[in-house]
């Protein structure tokens, strides 16, 4: 077992400004805004409206994909249902 440690508590006001004094990497507040993310900007700056068409082609292996788990996960929930209706139970 370890040596338990008791250590002195301290105000929230301490730890806060503790903190923040040695913080190397700026939190989200000093960035600007809470929870704000940058927007993706080309180099123009402005945002790129991709076509849907264009975008359906660069995500067709995606729906596939999507179709075969949707099947597949079909197909094992019928076989439960067949597997608890026709097993006998053990237990």
């Amino acid at each position: 077992m370890s040596k338990k440690v008791r250590r002195v508590k301290r105000s929230s006001g301490e730890q806060r400004k503790k903190s923040e004094a040695t913080s190397a990497t700026p939190n989200r507040r000093q960035i600007g805004g809470v929870g704000k993310t940058p927007s993706r900007r080309s180099r123009r700056g402005r945002i790129r409206q991709v076509p849907i068409e264009e975008l359906k082609e660069q995500y067709a292996y995606v729906i596939k994909d999507l179709r075969r788990i949707f099947i597949l996960a079909i197909v094992m929930f019928v076989l439960l249902f067949l597997a608890n209706l026709f097993l006998p139970s053990f237990f």
